[in-house]
């Protein structure tokens, strides 16, 4: 069902007010808004793997990967739309918007290509076909993002590399991740999620504690944190976002918590808590800081996204996402 004739019926929400920090450090009053993903939720979700925004329009785009399909809110958070198509799309697990509004899914049922396009509504299109660069049998692509000049950017878990493709899948360029490394330890390393910093990109490597930052020529520009048991200090880092400031926040799966960094890579605070309860991390697996001071955070344990407000509450408090009403025309 397209788009436009959707409607969305609305009410406004209770919030309830956390605040999460580390005594005598820095403080982050982080306001939990609402979540959406457990039955009874007004999204269920299954195992949602990835959360992107379209740097356009604002919208929120959720991987449901165990139902297959791509979800899509609104910018303040509200139901738009979704899709799904049992033929082509299985389990997506990253998800991206071109200028023009085409949607790019990670998560292909069809043998030619790991990724299929489909357009603003959700009608598939075609398999994005790849033109030069590396085999593709060889790859394992693991997550991707794409800037605003539709340059679309892959992580090949196999070959340790960031590769770059033009929207139509010609290939541009390859960035290669650990270059000094050996072979057997570039083998051995796990990566987390590709994210955009600017003209930059982030990259976590968990098994170092750290996010790196690389610029579009493959020069290693920043590194931010470091592994340890302390304050601002990482266990497992699986995704990183940038906010509207130009802040770095990293999440950090086995903590539990999100560490944000100034672009100097000081620490600035930490955020979030381990736990099961509402506000609370257990193994997140996705992050993103939308424009309007709010961080988005995903993990598979009782099927959740949860939305917290990093910065002070909008005049208008945001509302509770309902189920959609179809309007005939």
């Amino acid at each position: 069902m397209k788009r436009n004739l959707l409607a969305i019926l609305c009410v406004s929400l209770l919030s309830v007010g956390f605040v999460f920090a580390q005594e005598n450090h820095g403080r982050m009053e982080a306001k939990y808004l609402f979540s959406y993903g457990p039955p009874g939720s007004s999204i269920e979700l299954s195992q949602p793997q990835q959360i992107r925004s379209d740097g356009s329009s604002g919208e929120i785009y959720i991987c449901d990967t165990g139902h297959s399909r791509i979800v899509i809110l609104d910018s303040k958070g509200l139901f738009l739309f979704e899709f799904s198509n049992s033929e082509v799309l299985r389990s997506p697990r990253d998800v991206a918007v071109d200028s023009e509004g085409k949607i790019y899914v990670l998560g292909s049922a069809v043998p030619e290509s790991p990724i299929i396009v489909f357009d603003y509504n959700g009608e598939y299109l075609h398999p994005l076909r790849f033109q030069g660069g590396p085999d593709l049998s060889s790859m394992a692509m693991a997550s991707m993002v794409m800037d605003g000049a539709n340059r679309l950017f892959i992580l090949d878990e196999n070959g340790a590399r960031i590769l770059s493709y033009d929207w139509l899948g010609d290939f541009v360029s390859e960035i290669t991740l650990m270059p000094e490394s050996s072979a057997e330890e570039r083998d051995r390393q796990v990566w987390g999620k590709l994210a955009l910093a600017g003209e930059d990109i982030l990259l976590p490597a968990p098994m170092d504690g750290t996010v790196y930052c690389y610029g579009r020529d493959g020069i290693l520009k920043k590194a931010f944190g470091h592994r340890g048991d302390g304050y601002g200090e990482f266990s497992f880092p699986i995704a990183a976002t940038l906010d509207a400031q130009q802040n770095i926040y990293a999440l950090d799966k086995h903590k539990g918590l999100i560490i944000s960094f100034s672009q100097t890579g000081k620490v600035r605070e930490e955020i979030g808590r381990y736990g099961l309860g509402p506000g609370y991390f257990y193994h997140p697996i996705a992050l993103l800081a939308d424009d309007d001071g709010r961080v988005w955070v995903a993990q598979g344990y009782k099927d959740l996204v949860q939305v917290f407000q990093l910065s002070a509450p909008a005049e208008v408090a945001p509302l509770a996402p309902q189920e959609p009403v179809v309007v005939d025309n």
